[in-house]
Protein backbone atom coordinates (compact mmCIF):
# COMPACT_ATOMS: atom_id res chain seq x y z
CA UNK A 1 0.00 0.00 0.00
CA UNK A 2 1.30 3.44 -0.90
CA UNK A 3 1.60 6.18 1.69
CA UNK A 4 -0.17 8.49 -0.75
CA UNK A 5 -2.84 5.88 -1.50
CA UNK A 6 -1.94 5.97 -5.20
CA UNK A 7 -4.72 4.66 -7.34
CA UNK A 8 -7.41 5.84 -4.94
CA UNK A 9 -9.64 8.78 -5.68
CA UNK A 10 -8.03 12.00 -4.48
CA UNK A 11 -9.97 14.72 -2.72
CA UNK A 12 -10.65 17.76 -4.92
CA UNK A 13 -8.25 20.70 -4.49
CA UNK A 14 -6.03 18.33 -2.46
CA UNK A 15 -8.14 19.12 0.65
CA UNK A 16 -6.81 17.11 3.55
CA UNK A 17 -7.56 19.29 6.56
CA UNK A 18 -5.42 19.37 9.68
CA UNK A 19 -7.14 18.51 12.98
CA UNK A 20 -7.34 21.40 15.46
CA UNK A 21 -5.41 19.49 18.14
CA UNK A 22 -2.48 18.95 15.77
CA UNK A 23 -2.41 22.60 14.66
CA UNK A 24 -2.55 23.70 18.32
CA UNK A 25 0.35 21.41 19.29
CA UNK A 26 2.53 22.38 16.33
CA UNK A 27 2.05 26.12 16.66
CA UNK A 28 2.52 26.08 20.45
CA UNK A 29 5.99 24.62 19.79
CA UNK A 30 6.78 26.83 16.80
CA UNK A 31 5.44 30.38 17.05
CA UNK A 32 6.94 32.90 19.45
CA UNK A 33 5.17 33.70 22.72
CA UNK A 34 4.92 37.40 21.88
CA UNK A 35 2.13 38.30 19.46
CA UNK A 36 3.26 38.50 15.85
CA UNK A 37 1.78 38.55 12.35
CA UNK A 38 1.00 35.26 10.65
CA UNK A 39 -0.09 34.35 7.12
CA UNK A 40 -1.87 31.04 6.46
CA UNK A 41 -1.92 30.72 2.65
CA UNK A 42 -3.76 27.37 2.59
CA UNK A 43 -6.41 28.07 5.23
CA UNK A 44 -8.70 25.18 4.31
CA UNK A 45 -10.64 24.07 7.36
CA UNK A 46 -9.12 26.89 9.44
CA UNK A 47 -7.23 24.81 12.04
CA UNK A 48 -3.96 26.77 11.79
CA UNK A 49 -5.86 30.07 11.70
CA UNK A 50 -7.74 29.20 14.89
CA UNK A 51 -4.59 27.87 16.59
CA UNK A 52 -2.62 31.04 15.85
CA UNK A 53 -5.52 33.22 17.04
CA UNK A 54 -5.77 31.23 20.30
CA UNK A 55 -2.08 32.03 20.84
CA UNK A 56 -2.78 35.76 20.40
CA UNK A 57 -1.34 36.34 16.92
CA UNK A 58 -2.73 38.49 14.12
CA UNK A 59 -3.68 36.16 11.27
CA UNK A 60 -4.32 36.73 7.60
CA UNK A 61 -5.32 33.83 5.41
CA UNK A 62 -5.89 32.69 1.83
CA UNK A 63 -7.40 29.61 0.29
CA UNK A 64 -8.09 28.40 -3.22
CA UNK A 65 -11.44 26.94 -2.10
CA UNK A 66 -14.16 29.64 -2.05
CA UNK A 67 -15.86 27.66 0.74
CA UNK A 68 -12.83 27.54 3.06
CA UNK A 69 -13.51 28.35 6.72
CA UNK A 70 -11.30 31.37 7.39
CA UNK A 71 -13.79 33.07 9.69
CA UNK A 72 -11.32 33.27 12.60
CA UNK A 73 -8.77 35.25 10.55
CA UNK A 74 -8.29 38.99 11.00
CA UNK A 75 -8.34 39.29 7.19
CA UNK A 76 -8.99 36.60 4.60
CA UNK A 77 -9.39 35.97 0.90
CA UNK A 78 -10.94 32.81 -0.51
CA UNK A 79 -11.02 31.61 -4.09
CA UNK A 80 -7.43 32.79 -4.67
CA UNK A 81 -4.32 30.83 -5.55
CA UNK A 82 -1.50 31.67 -3.15
CA UNK A 83 1.09 31.24 -5.89
CA UNK A 84 -0.68 33.79 -8.11
CA UNK A 85 -2.03 36.34 -5.64
CA UNK A 86 -0.06 39.50 -4.90
CA UNK A 87 -0.53 41.11 -1.52
CA UNK A 88 0.97 43.89 0.57
CA UNK A 89 1.00 41.97 3.84
CA UNK A 90 4.38 41.61 5.58
CA UNK A 91 3.95 38.71 8.01
CA UNK A 92 6.68 37.49 10.35
CA UNK A 93 5.51 33.90 9.81
CA UNK A 94 3.91 31.82 7.07
CA UNK A 95 2.33 28.68 8.52
CA UNK A 96 0.09 25.84 7.45
CA UNK A 97 -0.45 22.65 5.55
CA UNK A 98 0.27 23.27 1.85
CA UNK A 99 -0.86 20.92 -0.90
CA UNK A 100 1.55 18.02 -1.29
CA UNK A 101 1.58 18.39 -5.05
CA UNK A 102 3.72 21.44 -5.72
CA UNK A 103 4.74 22.01 -2.10
CA UNK A 104 8.19 23.22 -3.23
CA UNK A 105 6.70 26.23 -5.04
CA UNK A 106 4.53 27.01 -2.02
CA UNK A 107 7.55 26.81 0.31
CA UNK A 108 9.63 29.06 -1.95
CA UNK A 109 6.83 31.62 -2.14
CA UNK A 110 6.42 31.50 1.64
CA UNK A 111 10.15 32.16 2.10
CA UNK A 112 9.76 35.26 -0.10
CA UNK A 113 6.80 36.45 1.98
CA UNK A 114 8.23 36.03 5.48
CA UNK A 115 11.49 35.41 7.35
CA UNK A 116 9.95 32.38 9.12
CA UNK A 117 8.06 29.45 7.58
CA UNK A 118 6.47 26.49 9.38
CA UNK A 119 4.72 23.96 7.16
CA UNK A 120 3.22 20.59 7.97
CA UNK A 121 4.70 18.26 5.35
CA UNK A 122 5.12 14.52 4.90
CA UNK A 123 8.59 13.23 5.75
CA UNK A 124 8.82 11.98 2.16
CA UNK A 125 9.63 15.56 1.10
CA UNK A 126 13.11 15.02 2.56
CA UNK A 127 13.83 12.13 0.19
CA UNK A 128 15.17 11.76 -3.35
CA UNK A 129 17.90 13.18 -5.53
CA UNK A 130 15.33 15.48 -7.10
CA UNK A 131 14.82 17.27 -3.79
CA UNK A 132 18.49 17.38 -2.78
CA UNK A 133 19.08 20.75 -4.46
CA UNK A 134 15.99 22.23 -2.78
CA UNK A 135 17.20 21.26 0.70
CA UNK A 136 20.75 22.42 -0.05
CA UNK A 137 19.36 25.84 -1.00
CA UNK A 138 16.84 25.91 1.88
CA UNK A 139 18.23 23.95 4.85
CA UNK A 140 15.84 23.16 7.67
CA UNK A 141 16.27 25.13 10.85
CA UNK A 142 14.10 22.70 12.81
CA UNK A 143 12.15 19.50 12.27
CA UNK A 144 9.35 18.39 14.59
Amino acid sequence: MSSTNRGANRVGLDRYYTPDALADALLARTLPLAPTTVLEPHGGGGAFVRAAKRLGHTVRAFDLDPGADLSAADAAMTGVDYLAVRHTWSPEWVIGNPPYKGWEQHAERAMQDAPNVAFLLRLAVLESKKRYAFWQAHPLARLL
